[in-house]
């Protein structure tokens, strides 16, 4: 935990150790993330009954797996157009805006809206299971710019589908600037 925390280095006989029983190479190790989600900006849901461990848990998993996520991302070609802030829309004018964002039409049922939201450049991480939360967003990156929605990997599929609507409307129409 004081390693973790940046509070303390571990020797060198530690991060071998630590390196061995990963399976990963100390390089792994010494590399910086690249991922950091800036206190206060993640969107929860009535989050009252969460505690700042909770939080903070939930959040170190979503930026570790949205690093690994991104350097995959990265190997691959495809076209990112970005999502757009939609704050001071109606929720109606929203819907129609995120739809048109998405490449989705106005009307039909939405088949694969994780697909959708992935191509349009945003990640869709599953987490191990949330204590009290089914799932969180938040803007990443530099610009802030880089949709991420975390969600509970034990979600039911009708419950998966909510969550992840739910978050790309928090995404869209309640943009969080960095602490």
């Amino acid at each position: 935990a004081k390693i973790e925390g940046g509070w303390s280095a571990p020797s060198a006989d530690l991060m071998a150790a630590i390196a061995r029983e990963t399976k990963l190479p100390i390089s792994f190790f010494a590399q910086d993330s690249g991922v950091d989600f800036g206190e206060g900006t993640l969107l929860f849901r009535a989050k009252a009954n969460m505690s700042r461990k909770q939080e903070l848990e939930a959040k170190r998993h979503a930026e570790i797996l949205l690093e690994f996520a991104q350097k995959m991302a990265a190997k691959l070609k495809t076209p990112h157009r970005g999502l757009q802030s939609l704050q001071g829309y109606s929720p109606a004018d929203a819907a129609l805006a995120a739809r048109k964002q998405l490449d989705l039409d106005a009307v039909n049922p939405i088949p694969h809206l994780i697909r959708a939201i992935e191509k349009v450049g945003g990640f869709v991480l599953a987490l191990p299971p949330l204590e009290d939360r089914d799932a969180f967003a938040t803007w990443a990156g530099p610009k802030q710019d880089v949709p991420v929605i975390a969600i509970s990997a034990e979600a039911p599929a009708d419950r998966l589908r909510f969550n992840v609507a739910h978050e790309l409307g928090h995404l869209l129409l309640h943009k969080v600037q960095y602490a």
